[in-house]
Parts: structure tokens; sequence; C-alpha cells
């Protein structure tokens, strides 16, 4: 999809660059933009620019190191998706006994049972992996109770009650690498929402607790001197900080919850990483299966901008089924919008409906990175610390290529 509904023929479309551009240069940095950037097939380019052959348009098209990088990233997410999309077609041929000599588990059971004569409806899946029962056991996929053989239900989290990366019946591996850490993205991009609320409360309690303090010390004095102290505002004071003490335990679950459900993410990824690890060493292409256990593992977490841990989530949502972006869209459109006010072009983005704001800001996100590089800067931008009128040579951006994008109509080439 591209904005292109107010530039009608090649003669129109190269204008556009003509006062940017000498004619050499101007060409060679449409063909890259229009290519690379918005992802216009290179057959349509070609009768733009009114080259003879795709091989001409192709020639004027510049990839960088940068550009090979990105499409590499995104390439490998499609890549793991069509590998979860194998393995569920193989369960669906009743050719389950393929995969299942590398399925691990610590429900005995749950191996016994599984063969190539379950009916492939047994199996409900997702792009972080799979469900042998149709989720019709999440009400015993916890933990024992006590010494009894009962099991409680799955904790309930991010997921909701069907909180698969919790179930002890769960299953995933390798080829489902990429629904998993799209799905670990949003549990911690909510992690955060969730701590930063945790914060705000922990400091106004901090603050009313202070004051609490002074107003008894004051008390204190006054009784000591046998002088009369209005105590009401003590007690109105008192009264706010036990509801804010209420709501922080409040929050304080609900983090708690999400921090559960982050570390089992990452024990399943550590697990999945582990049998890839496996696999490279037997010199294996087949499929691994793994299951959840109870083996404790240390988990790394790389540190990056509020806005990329925004993009990555709202990049995943475009590729993966089960991924949403419903937690990100809006506060990256906040931004970007931000953005464009800081440099005097009028925000758009609080005007489109959120599957819009996806679709336009992952194209505007692709345009900042394809020009300046690096996360670091694309933030510096963002977060309007530089203006894009400061950006020069390879890193230049108009603000008619943000609005190309951003304000006009888009129409579908495909």
């Amino acid at each position: 999809e591209l904005a292109l509904s107010t530039l009608s023929g090649s003669e129109n479309i190269l204008s556009h660059y003509k006062s940017k551009y000498t004619p050499h240069s101007m060409r060679v940095s449409l063909i890259t933009a229009y290519i690379m950037e918005h992802g216009m097939p290179v057959e349509i380019v070609m009768k733009i620019v009114g080259h003879s052959s795709i091989v001409m348009s192709i020639y004027y098209c510049k990839v960088t190191e940068n550009d090979i990088r990105q499409r590499l990233e995104e390439g490998e997410k499609i890549a793991l998706k069509s590998k979860a999309g194998a393995v569920q077609k193989l369960i669906e041929q009743n050719r389950l006994e393929e995969v299942k000599n590398q399925l691990v588990s610590n429900n005995s059971d749950l191996l016994l049972s599984l063969s190539n004569e379950v009916p492939a409806g047994n199996f409900m899946f997702r792009d972080y992996g799979i469900c042998p029962y149709a989720a019709s056991r999440c009400d015993d996929g916890g933990e024992i109770v006590g010494s009894t053989q009962v099991r409680t239900p799955v904790p309930v989290g991010y997921l909701g009650m069907q909180n698969c990366i919790r179930c002890r019946h769960f299953i995933t591996g390798p080829a489902f690498y990429g629904g998993l850490l799209s799905i670990t993205n949003e549990v911690l991009l909510q992690s955060n929402y969730q701590s930063s609320q945790c914060a705000e409360l922990q400091l106004d309690i901090d603050n009313l607790s202070d004051k609490i303090n002074q107003l008894e010390r004051q008390e204190y004095i006054a009784n000591a001197k046998d002088e009369i102290f209005d105590s009401s505002c003590l007690a109105k004071l008192e009264f706010e900080l036990r509801k804010l003490e209420s709501e922080y335990e409040c929050s304080a679950k609900k983090m708690d919850v999400f921090l559960c459900d982050l570390q089992a993410c990452y024990k399943l990824i550590q697990m999945s990483q582990a049998s890839m690890d496996e696999l490279s060493k037997d010199g294996s292409d087949n499929l691994s299966l793994i299951k959840m256990s109870d083996a404790e593992l240390v988990i790394d977490l790389a540190e990056v901008s509020y806005f990329q841990q925004l993009q990555e989530v709202c990049e995943n949502a475009t590729i993966f089924q089960s991924a949403s972006a419903s937690s990100a869209v809006a506060p990256r459109s906040q931004l970007l919008d931000r953005m464009s006010q800081f440099n005097e072009i009028a925000p758009q983005m609080f005007l489109m409906e959120p599957k819009q704001q996806l679709e336009v800001g992952n194209q505007l996100v692709k345009l900042l990175f394809s020009r300046l590089n690096s996360w670091e800067r694309v933030s510096e931008i963002v977060e309007c610390e530089v203006r894009i009128s400061d950006l020069i040579g390879t890193e230049k951006i108009t603000p008619s290529e943000i609005e190309l994008i951003t304000h006009q109509p888009r129409i579908n080439l495909e």
C-alpha cells in the first residue's frame, strides 16, 4: 500500500523530487525510496520512470547494508511463521509422529496420548504454540494443590483464562519461536505499563505519608503545649492514604501476574533456543516441539527505547495472527503526532482508525529507520530532541515525504 493519490503519472511523481535532487541523483533516490521504503513493486516503478527493463530499475535501486539487515529481520519473522504453519499442516494430516520423537513434557500421560490416531480437531494452533486439548483442559493446567493429585486451573494472565504460556499442557518449540517472541514483547510492554503505574502510586503514597508525618509531629507538639489541634485534616489524609495503599496493592498484584507470565515466556524461549542448538549439533532439519518445565532460567533483557518497544509490538501484529497491538498503537500514534507537530507538520494519526494507524505508522517508521539507520537516531527524532530540518546528507527527510504517507488516502497496489 502506498500514498499516491495526489500524484498521477510519472511526470507528477518525478516533479515532486526535482527541487531536491539533480537529475541522476533524483532518479536514484526516487527509485530507491519507492522500492525499499514504500515497497512498490519494481515492475510498477519501471513503468513510472520509463525504463525499458526491470534490470535497469534494479540497477538504480541502491540498497545499503542497513536495508539488507532490516529486510532479513522482517523475512525471518515471516519464515518463522511459515514453520509454525508447517507443523500445523503435519498434525492436521495425522503425521504427528514425524515430530513426536523430539517432543518433551513433564506430563507422561500427555506424551502417551499423542499419536497419529488423535483427531486433528483435538489441537488448537496459535503462532506461539499448540494446545493438544483444544483449550478444554484449562481447568487443570495449573499446579498441584498440596499433597493431593488435584490441580488448579491455569493462572489467569495476559492472555486471559486461556493463558497457554503458563499451562502444563502447552506445547511449543523452535517452529513457534517468532510467535513466542511476539507474545513476550506484548507481555513486557504491559509489565512496563503496570510498573509505571505502581511507581506513580508509590510516589503518591510517599508524599502523602510525609504530609501525615508532619501533621502528626505538629499534633504532638500541640498536645505537649496543651494547645488545641484540628485533627480533621489529618483524618482526611489518613483516609486518602488507605485508599492509595489499596490501589497500590491491586496494581502490584497485576504487576506480579505479568511478571509471572514474562518469566514463563522466557523459559519457553530459552528451551526453544536449547532445542535449536541441539538440532544444529545433530545436523537435523526436523522441527522440535517442547513443553513447559519447572527449571529456573536466567532472564537477560536488552534495553531499548520506549518507542522501539512500541514499534516491535506493532510490527509483529502485522505478521502474526495471534499478536495484538491494541496497547501499542495509540501511544505510538501520539508520539508520531507530537513529532509532526514539533516539526510544524499537521498531525494526522489521531484522525485515523486504529487499524489505519497501525499500517500508516509502520510505513512512517520504516521511512525514518531507512534514512537514520539506527533506533537511537529514530528515537531522537520521535522524542523531539532533533528536528527533521536538522537532518542532512543521506539522513535528510523532508516534510513532504512524511505528508505523503500520513496526509493522503492510501491505495492498494496489489
